[in-house]
């Protein structure tokens, strides 16, 4: 089986002079740069817009992009405003709010210079290509004049007559953003570089796909949930985590072989080439706690859709594009779905490492870390003694005394490429050797420091690729 390699990191935390990474010539460098480094693939979090925490597993909408990632810097090439300023070029955080301000003036010369050149019509063949996007934007824009107040709240509505420019703006907004993306998309190909993309199984209850398409949810009569998602208290959390995202009415959506979900999974996959699925356990089994409750103490495990979803999406996507997130806590059907359809699964060498009973095998996808773990500095600083002491015996055992030589990170690195799995995954954290600073994010917390990790300077990138590009080639993992 062919082995590769590949890396994680956001858009968002790429290098920027716009105070968050973007779609534009920065971010074509950085492809570059992983095309110089021998590497197949280039995973990224959900580009959805994003809502409540600024997370992408809770967006307003499963098809749209966040505007936020548009680049300043293609607006100006494309005439349509004139030299934007820095700004928070050198901030090691996303300002999500302050940066939303700061584009939005640029976003809104733009639309307007945009009517003014006549060139309007060229959303009417967007909308062909886009069906979702004219709902969407309607649904934004009356979001706007309810103050951004979740949807269930709102007190005014108007006619799309009455709000034809707010609505005609958005799609302005979507039109850009996917000629964009498909821009840098097409960057990545061209490189003969692979981009894995990231799909949540559950979407944001303030979101258009909620909104639109309410019999799809467990809702009562005042279009609450009835039930929300999270997962049950564990090691690493005693009150367990609250998602707050509501739970599908799979018996309904039987009725139209899932046709909802199926598209969710065919539109992000118009986005990439590889699809990872977020929290897959739920397709097996999924757990339900009560709307209203302060925490996931209490709640219960449903069964999912499996088999029977899968025969249906069969039919509409590749499944060997689907990476299967199985981490945690899981019953074997779960497992066994999985292999079924012979998705690979995930490995995070941080929790494996020490345990006896995993067995290191080739279809996997291996990582350091995920999105939501620690740094290796920073977990292996926060293992008791000897715990640490036990992780080094076996990187001895692995590789000799010399491997201890080198900074943890870099060493787990190498225990991850040696693997069996079929792809390693190194998030960038990892290979700039950071710590918990940088953290993309903590579950279970909302505050302004999730998300937001950023790289300022492209050098630190180049040089960390040019070091993992030899380990890539010394384990066999170079890019064919």
């Amino acid at each position: 089986m062919k082995r590769e390699a590949g890396i994680l990191m956001p858009i968002a935390s790429l290098p920027n002079k716009h105070g968050i990474g973007d779609f534009g010539p920065q971010t074509y460098r950085f492809i570059d740069n992983l095309k110089d480094a021998n590497i197949t693939y280039w995973q990224i979090l959900p580009l959805n817009r994003l809502s409540y925490g600024n997370s992408p597993y809770q967006p307003l909408s499963s098809h749209a992009i966040d505007e936020i990632y548009i680049s300043l810097d293609l607006l100006e090439k494309d005439g349509l405003i004139k030299a934007p300023r820095p700004f928070k070029e050198k901030e090691r955080r996303v300002d999500y709010d302050a940066v939303r301000k700061f584009k939005e003036v640029y976003y809104i010369k733009a639309f307007h210079n945009f009517v003014k050149r006549g060139d309007l019509k060229k959303l009417n063949k967007f909308m062909k290509d886009e069906p979702f996007v004219k709902d969407y934007a309607r649904f934004i824009a009356l979001k706007k004049i309810n103050d951004l107040r979740p949807w269930q709240e709102w007190t005014r509505f108007k006619s799309d007559e009455e709000i034809e420019e707010a609505i005609q703006y958005e799609i302005f907004l979507q039109y850009i953003a996917f000629k964009q993306w498909k821009k840098v998309l097409r960057r990545v190909r061209n490189r003969n570089l692979k981009l894995i993309g990231d799909i949540p199984f559950y979407v944001g209850f303030d979101s258009d796909d909620v909104y639109y398409h309410r019999n799809q949810f467990l809702l009562d009569d005042k279009n609450n949930p009835k039930l929300v998602a999270g997962v049950p208290p564990d090691y690493f959390s005693k009150l367990g985590q609250m998602w707050g995202n509501p739970i599908y009415n799979f018996m309904k959506m039987r009725e139209t072989g899932y046709s909802f979900y199926i598209e969710r999974m065919k539109a992000a996959f118009k986005m990439c080439d590889v699809l990872r699925i977020d929290h897959f356990r739920a397709f097996d089994s999924y757990y339900v706690i009560p709307f209203g409750r302060p925490d996931a103490v209490v709640g219960e495990w449903w069964d999912g859709p499996a088999y029977d979803f899968f025969e249906f999406l069969k039919k509409e996507v590749d499944l060997s594009k689907i990476i299967a997130e199985d981490l945690g806590d899981l019953r074997p059907s779960v497992l066994v779905l999985r292999d079924h359809y012979n998705l690979p699964g995930m490995n995070v060498t941080q929790f494996t490492i020490e345990d006896k009973t995993y067995v290191d095998k080739e279809n996997m996808v291996a990582y350091t870390g995920t999105h939501d773990n620690q740094t290796i500095k920073s977990w292996f600083l926060d293992l008791d003694s000897n715990h640490q002491e036990n992780v080094k015996n076996i990187l001895r055992q692995n590789f000799g005394e010399s491997i201890l030589a080198l900074p943890m990170s870099e060493a787990m690195i190498h225990f991850t490429l040696k693997s069996n799995a079929r792809i390693a995954i190194i998030p960038m954290q990892d290979l700039l050797d950071y710590d918990d600073f940088y953290r993309t994010n903590v579950p279970s917390t909302v505050n302004n420091i999730n998300w937001a990790f950023r790289v300022i300077d492209l050098k630190d990138i180049k040089r960390s690729l040019n070091n993992y590009s030899l380990l890539v080639e010394a384990y066999g993992r170079k890019r064919q």
